[in-house]
């Protein structure tokens, strides 16, 4: 008898083994979901034109606008400010007309001038408007983001010692992760790459700073970002001096591990840059991932991973610092806040439309208690067992 109460136990044991392990198996790495844009959020842009703006420069601005912006995460409109003074975009809003005001997904703007006279050159318009989609650091990202791990953004300062110590964050933390990539349960084809924005060049990447919550509080001040999946911002910014390269390693470690159920996935749906994606970036994403990030069922299965509660509700790592939390820097100068511009901020991805979580996560007992009900069973069946043997005796 005691013998099958001891075999009641090990079965019980390697059921709870073999659901353990179907839970925890997941198909798409972090990296795999941050390609996938499961409620598409895009950054909005309303351009201001005046009664000293003309017809063929409103024209100009019109077809800009739908042109840069309708392969890229962006939408556009263009707002008559003496139409329409009380328009959300417009509250304390000042300066020459035409401009842009920059909204991000989660509700700060930005104001930007859209050339210099009421009525810029068709080439000006164009550039401008461009600026906003586009530009030189984001290009280069968008080239490598398909083969590499990550990108690791570094937005140098003044201090050439705090520049150089933000290099050496970034090529240690790399060189931890170039040695682990070939134990990722999905292989990688290259390690993290960096890119630098030097301090001469920051005004040339306004728009990109902005998107990552960054305005310089001092001018000695580094910053180091990593980005992931379909360019998103994964965790906070890290500001040298301060940072170091564990709490970077910590950061980016996540990145190739499988999206398991015991992860906080809120933020593998971080906040993405505004950019470019089109039908090459589409077929790229697919061939270096194996599946295609944009098909509705991909979406649908990816909505329900991240949607799914999680046993964990913060990150998987002690950083300390709070770098899996949303940090915005200081946002001055020429941005405005989402609260003075009458503007709400859209929702977090984990306040997601529920119907993505399928009826798996509304419905039955969640997977660990149903394991922990068949060892408990089992327990009680062996229990049973052993009590009844004890009695024969």
């Amino acid at each position: 008898m005691m013998r099958c109460a001891k075999a009641t136990i090990a079965v019980a044991c390697a059921l709870l083994s073999a659901i353990a392990g179907e839970a925890g198996a997941c198909k798409y790495s972090v990296r795999d979901v941050a390609f996938v844009d499961i409620l598409p959020d895009p950054y909005h842009v309303y351009i201001h034109v005046g009664a000293d703006t003309s017809a063929e420069t409103r024209a100009d601005i019109a077809a800009a606008a739908a042109a840069v912006f309708l392969d890229a995460n962006v939408t556009g409109e263009v707002v008559d400010v003496g139409v329409d003074p009380d328009h959300l975009s417009a509250c304390d809003v000042a300066g020459p007309l035409p401009r842009m005001v920059l909204v991000s997904p989660d509700g700060r703007t930005m104001s930007l001038p859209l050339g210099e006279t009421p009525n810029p050159s068709t080439d000006d318009i164009w550039a401008a408007i461009e600026s906003v989609a586009t530009s030189r650091t984001r290009r280069q990202i968008r080239r490598r983001m398909f083969d590499a791990h990550s990108i690791i953004l570094l937005v140098e300062g003044a201090s050439a010692d705090g520049n150089r110590r933000a290099a050496r964050i970034a090529a240690d933390a790399t060189e931890r992760v170039r040695d682990g990539m070939d134990q990722l349960p999905k292989p990688i084809a290259k390690p993290p790459y960096t890119v630098v924005i030097t301090a001469d060049r920051s005004a040339e990447e306004a728009v990109l700073l902005w998107s990552l919550g960054i305005e310089r509080a001092h001018e000695n001040d580094a910053y180091v970002v990593a980005l992931f999946g379909r360019m998103r911002r994964l965790a906070g910014v890290l500001t040298v001096p301060g940072a170091t390269e564990d709490a970077l390693f910590k950061m980016l470690d996540l990145v190739g591990q499988d999206c398991e159920c015991t992860l906080d996935r809120a933020w593998m749906q971080g906040m993405m840059v505004p950019h470019y994606w089109d039908t090459q970036d589409e077929t790229l994403a697919l061939e270096s991932l194996d599946f295609d990030p944009g098909n509705p069922l991909v979406i649908a299965e990816v909505g329900r991973i991240v949607n799914r509660p999680s046993i964990l509700t913060d990150s998987p790592t002690d950083s300390g610092d709070g770098a899996f939390g949303y940090t915005e820097l200081v946002v001055g100068g020429n941005s405005v806040s989402a609260a003075a511009a009458g503007l709400q901020p859209v929702n977090d991805v984990g306040a997601a439309d529920a119907s993505l979580g399928g009826p798996d996560d509304s419905t039955g007992l969640p997977i660990g208690a149903t394991a922990a009900a068949i060892v408990l069973m089992a327990l009680g069946g062996g229990a049973f067992v052993f009590v009844r043997s004890r009695r024969a005796l």
